[in-house]
């Protein structure tokens, strides 16, 4: 059973490459450009439902839990997430788009979509992770056409 599994995990990997890849490399340059890895705030400049978990997760395994739980109160749930996932995957890759499971995952959506929305409405743009981001995409564009506007507007 083990060996069926880690064959199609392999199996998997090679037949989608290029989907495992390219976002990498798009995060990579993301980060780079913006100082942030999260494409919804590298391109818009606002936080995103998820913004605060990778530095939540990093402070809980410094034994941080108050820390973590400032990033991201459902800091706990990604990883339970991830090791379902990966379970269910090896184990029984079907299960993981029954209409149960899908109703999971709406809920599962729902909740961080909440939790997300609370914290805004509280912290934000006053507190780390819901912070403003002006060196992301869009933000970089609206200044170019504002300051080209003013610029074209100030001419004899």
């Amino acid at each position: 059973m083990k060996k069926k599994a880690l064959d199609r995990l392999r199996a998997h990997m090679r037949k989608h490459a290029a989907l495992w890849i390219g976002p990498g490399v798009f995060f990579l340059l993301a980060w780079w450009f913006t100082g942030t890895g999260c494409v919804f705030h590298a391109t818009i400049g606002l936080p995103c439902p998820g913004c605060g978990l990778t530095r939540a997760l990093l402070a809980a395994l410094r034994g941080d839990l108050a820390g973590a739980w400032q990033m991201h109160p459902l800091f706990w749930l990604a990883p339970l997430i991830l090791i379902s996932v990966v379970v269910l995957y090896l184990v029984a890759p079907a299960h993981l788009s029954t209409p149960g499971m899908n109703r999971f995952w709406l809920l599962l959506a729902l909740l961080f979509l909440v939790v997300f929305l609370v914290r805004m409405l509280l912290y934000f743009p006053e507190r780390e992770p819901l912070v403003w981001n002006d060196k992301a995409l869009l933000p970089r564009i609206w200044s170019f056409w504002k300051s080209l506007l003013q610029t074209v507007q100030n001419r004899p």
